[in-house]
């Protein structure tokens, strides 16, 4: 890649804010959004009414999700309830909102719209750069070129013809779309040391292949059943890989063994996938049409400027596992828990688990000699499958993920990066009260929870009570043992109505709307479905 002067044609932003806050949005553009959501609302209760008068025509079949593109049919009995509906939502009235930290993000915003350069999110950090658009261009041209080629203009449209065998299979033609044409972006790999000179980006393929949401159910289902028959350790959050550690016996004598792969989507081949697909197949049931489907959705296409990419080491296929497609995280995870298996296959021995692209293990009783040829062992077992890694070895405290594990003194603490502050969103953002009254108990339960002890919490509280004092909040951190939420279970479904919230509404929606639903179904024919 060519070296740039980057304080000629990139400047990093100075954003001060959390990127989740919101700002007010235009008045008209919450009434189109107030619009959409109350005829969804009504849409769900015709549906619900229709079914019920109708039981018959209540066909139960796996939707994945797909929402129908029938409309449902006219219900006389709700005439009066939707007309007030309508009603409730055109009388909207507004306030006027004094907030300097509106006035700041509404000038901010202003700011980003009328700008001439390309606002770029960092890969791994909350930083966001402004980007001269010839720059942005060449960058994404030149990671678009590197790994990919231009395709036939029929490509696209084979992929749509063998999704749409797909779908008549499953009997949901009525609910599946095109593949979208959504172009390619790059985010920049600013951790990266050599990010001054050469600027390493990361390129995101957002084109979705609408198959690709049944796969993720596929496999979803496939890795929860792999994990329980085979107790391999594929992590999915932070709280997975405290439960591992915690579990850990012999500490004391043990050493951390951390490694990530590298350019894990792109280094997946069709032959890892087939291979990590057997091996599925060896523990779980999984139908043909099932794998033809996990397939079908690694067939991607890359769309940019009006033309269509393929990936250049394909000569026939479209073979490429995305990021930003709607089943490359479990993609990976299958992927993930083959290489678990290869593991174990070649005796290293050891605690060993995954999240995603990053691995750690526990290894107790080795020397130095012996560490380095597990090292080597473990190197060459993900070279065999076409994976390239980094690894470390004979580690005592290691960051991962947002938690330091200690080995010789058994505990775990919260980690952030040394140049990298959360941001949390701000008291005076336009979210429901409700949502801001949570979030210092929700930060208070997260450092406990990533806390051994009472006096690991306090160790760590008024660093992050110091954020939340420039985000607004006031209120102290306190220790919460860690106890797990006991699981909610529903008797009936439930619809709801939402109607998006701004603090510079005036008319209380939630009050108009539960009178409306006493006043019109108290003795109405549908009460036992809507009250």
């Amino acid at each position: 890649m060519q070296n740039y002067q980057p304080n000629m044609e990139i400047e990093q932003q100075t954003i001060d804010y959390s990127l989740k806050d919101i700002p007010l949005h235009s008045r008209s553009y919450y009434r189109k959004v107030l619009i959409d959501k109350t005829e969804a609302f009504l849409k769900r209760i015709r549906w619900k009414a229709y079914f019920f008068d109708n039981p018959d025509a209540a066909k139960e079949k796996e939707t994945y999700g797909f929402p129908t593109s029938n409309s449902p049919a006219y219900n006389p009995s709700l005439a009066d309830f939707e007309n007030d509906m309508y009603k409730l939502i055109n009388k909207i009235e507004f306030r006027g909102i004094s907030s300097t930290f509106q006035k700041k993000l509404a000038k901010q915003v202003t700011e980003i719209k009328n700008s001439e350069n390309i606002f770029v999110k960092s890969d791994k950090t909350s930083n966001i750069y402004n980007v001269n658009k010839e720059l942005y261009s060449k960058l994404l041209v030149e990671n678009i070129t590197k790994t990919y080629k231009k395709a036939d203009e029929n490509a696209k449209r084979r992929i749509d013809v063998e999704s749409a065998k797909l779908a008549r299979e499953l009997e949901l033609e009525d609910r599946i779309e095109q593949y979208t044409t959504n172009t390619a972006y790059i985010t920049l790999k600013d951790h990266k040391e050599e990010f001054k000179n050469k600027l390493p980006c990361r390129l995101i393929n957002p084109a979705l292949n609408q198959i690709g949401k049944i796969s993720k159910s596929i496999l979803d289902n496939v890795i929860i059943k792999i994990k329980q028959q085979t107790g391999l350790n594929l992590w999915k959050s932070t709280d997975d890989v405290l439960t591992w550690f915690n579990s850990a016996t012999g500490k004391e004598n043990s050493r951390f063994i951390k490694f990530d792969i590298c350019e894990f989507y792109p280094s997946i081949t069709e032959p890892l996938l087939d291979k990590a697909i057997s091996f599925a197949k060896s523990i779980v049931d999984i139908s043909d049409i099932q794998i033809s489907i996990i397939k079908h959705t690694k067939q991607a296409l890359l769309f940019y400027n009006g033309i269509t990419w393929k990936k250049k080491n394909n000569t026939t296929s479209k073979f490429d596992v995305t990021m930003g497609s709607l089943d490359g995280a479990e993609t990976c995870e299958l992927i993930g828990l083959y290489m678990l298996h290869k593991l174990q296959e070649n005796n290293v021995d050891g605690n060993i688990g995954l999240y995603r692209d990053d691995g750690l293990a526990i290894i107790k009783n080795a020397n130095g000699p012996e560490m380095d040829r597990l090292r080597k062992r473990i190197i060459q077992i993900f070279k065999n499958e076409g994976l390239r890694i980094t690894i470390a070895t004979n580690l005592q405290i290691t960051d991962f993920l947002d938690v330091t594990l200690d080995l010789p003194n058994k505990k775990h603490t919260p980690f952030h990066k040394a140049n990298q502050s959360p941001i949390y969103v701000n008291r005076q953002s336009n979210h429901p009260p409700a949502v801001l009254k949570q979030i210092p108990s929700m930060i208070s339960k997260r450092i406990s929870k990533l806390s051994s002890t009472e006096n690991d919490f306090t160790s760590n509280k008024t660093y992050y009570e110091n954020i939340l004092r420039k985000s607004g909040y006031t209120e102290d951190l306190k220790y919460t043992s860690s106890t797990p939420n006991p699981k909610r279970s529903r008797r009936r479904k439930i619809m709801w109505y939402n109607p998006p919230f701004s603090l510079d509404v005036k008319t209380n929606l939630g009050q108009g709307f539960f009178k409306l639903m006493e006043g019109h179904f108290t003795d109405h024919e549908c009460r036992q479905m809507f009250n």
